[in-house]
């Protein structure tokens, strides 16, 4: 089965969004190398799922140090697919052992994958169309507006910058807290920039990558 999501980064106004097609038993690890693609996020920091259905999912800290770019499309086998539990002592389940199917199987369902747990980059995801057959690769549909800066200080910091953004005069503060947000180059940021065609095509090399690396391996 193919799904078609529509990735929304949460409380972006207006809305920084991907829809992607992805096979529905690629691993959860797929979906994130997915979502970092279409976003063009660094993938250089921690990240989790989350599933009202089935919990939690992230992986093991040594592996995302070591080697965070492997990219495993099926799920794999694991001895213990635990990677550490909770506060309240929930299982969070390594995301290279479990299906996307585990968590999104219906029209409508819903889950959240958060990206640095310092800006705290959360991405509600949504089931918007099943379909029995389609492209064995991810494909990046359609999108808009940039995403914001990493380590820019999370959506709240980034908001507050857009709209100092748009005043004409801005005073030595709000430059300051312009350039802390978006850097020194800040008058070359365009928060409506999105061009499809490039994170397109750099999704679909990252996963033709991988394929090629799997077939070398079998």
């Amino acid at each position: 089965m193919i799904l078609q999501l529509k990735i929304t980064l949460a409380d972006s106004k207006p809305a920084i969004w991907r829809r992607i097609s992805i096979p529905s038993d690629y691993s959860l690890h797929a979906l994130h190398h997915a979502i970092q693609s279409s976003f063009d996020w660094f993938n250089g920091h921690l990240h989790q799922f989350y599933s009202p259905r089935s919990g939690l999912y992230s992986l093991p800290e040594d592996f995302m140090e070591l080697m965070s770019d492997k990219l495993d499309l099926l799920p794999i086998q694991l001895d213990d697919p635990v990677v550490e539990t909770t506060w309240d002592e929930k299982p969070v389940v390594d995301s290279r052992s479990a299906a996307i199917s585990t968590c999104l199987e219906m029209e409508g369902d819903e889950m959240l994958y958060t990206y640095d747990f310092g800006d705290n980059w959360e991405h509600i995801i949504v089931v918007e169309k099943i379909f029995p057959i389609g492209p064995t690769l991810p494909v990046l549909m359609a999108g808009e507006n940039q995403r914001p800066p990493e380590d820019c200080g999370g959506i709240d910091a980034f908001k507050g910058a857009l709209k100092l953004l748009k005043k004409k005069k801005k005073s030595d503060d709000d430059l300051e807290e312009i350039e802390m947000v978006f850097g020194d180059d800040w008058e070359d940021f365009d928060p409506k920039e999105f061009d499809l065609a490039d994170h397109a095509k750099a999704l679909q090399s990252k996963f033709l990558e991988a394929t090629e690396h799997e077939a070398k391996d079998t």
